[in-house]
């Protein structure tokens, strides 16, 4: 058996070092072992994403591009001349 502390040679029946003092520990039979939980690192939360929804577009827009699209495409249909 060797120190801890120094390392040099301990008799196995020995409570302290001969060479520094260290005071060896005696295992005790009811000293229980802790249980080793393993480490889980959490997931991380998430934000909620705000959403990504545009306002309604106005009624009168869509009049707007109805009659523009009509006043483009309406002369090459109905001929303004007799």
């Amino acid at each position: 058996m060797t120190c801890e502390h120094c390392g040099s040679n301990i008799s196995p029946d020995g409570t302290s070092c001969p060479q520094c003092g260290f005071e060896i520990p005696k295992p005790s039979a009811s000293k229980k072992s802790a249980k080793v939980v393993p480490f889980r690192p959490r997931k991380k939360a998430r934000r909620p994403v705000p959403s990504k929804k545009r306002p309604p577009t106005p009624t009168f827009f869509w009049w707007f591009i109805a009659i523009l699209a009509a006043a483009i495409v309406l002369p090459y249909i109905v001929p303004m001349h007799p």
